[in-house]
């Protein structure tokens, strides 16, 4: 308490039942397995949060470290030599990384006698998401082509915000930078178009 912060620490147990959608081919080329089970998993955090006021300025901030175990991902097997795809259970990802935010606002800066605030904010996350297990029986063998330990798809290393913002009464103004790193589109992790 005498640090004005908090510390935090969540943990969960998730179960989602395969969906309707998931149990229909979305092809003419596409087979749906009948032994699909339900994705399982869980996800845990850790963190500390508060705020620090002095001298005209408070200081906010929250960072966490978490972890999610995704089993049994449903998705969509490649044909072999031209056959159909194959819809299933696809394997199990594993996500980990770290989130945080910090502001640090300063009240009237430049006028006295108008309610005004202004504030500088940088939050983030840095993100490994790979897979760790692939039931893709023809590449999972191989370790050429096989997806463990690939990176996950549409999931950035890096996403970074910062901004600022002014406040003046009923006025605000705000400008905010955004950067997001590379992702990859499929789980083997393609640079180059085939």
């Amino acid at each position: 308490p005498s640090l004005n912060a908090t510390i935090y620490a969540n943990a969960n147990q998730n179960y989602r039942p395969v969906m309707y959608s998931e149990l229909i081919p979305s092809a003419m080329a596409e087979i749906v397995d009948s032994n699909m089970t339900d994705v399982t998993g869980y996800s845990s955090e850790f963190g500390i949060k508060g705020n620090r006021l002095f001298r005209g300025m408070n200081f906010t901030y929250d960072i966490n470290a978490f972890y999610i175990r995704y089993n049994n991902k449903i998705g969509t097997i490649p044909p072999i030599d031209f056959g159909p795809t194959l819809k299933t259970n696809i394997g199990d990802l594993e996500s980990k990384g770290v989130e945080f935010f910090t502001e640090l606002s300063f009240f009237n800066p430049f006028m006295s006698k108008v309610t005004e605030q202004l504030s500088f904010y940088v939050s983030g996350t840095v993100i490994d998401a790979r897979y760790k297990r692939w039931n893709n029986l023809a590449i999972a063998g191989d370790e050429a082509t096989s997806i463990v330990g690939k990176k996950a798809e549409y999931a950035p290393e890096q996403i970074i915000r910062a901004g600022v913002e002014y406040k003046a009464g009923i006025i605000a103004i705000n400008y905010q930078f955004h950067y997001t790193s590379a992702s990859f589109s499929d789980a083997a992790n393609t640079l180059e178009p085939n």
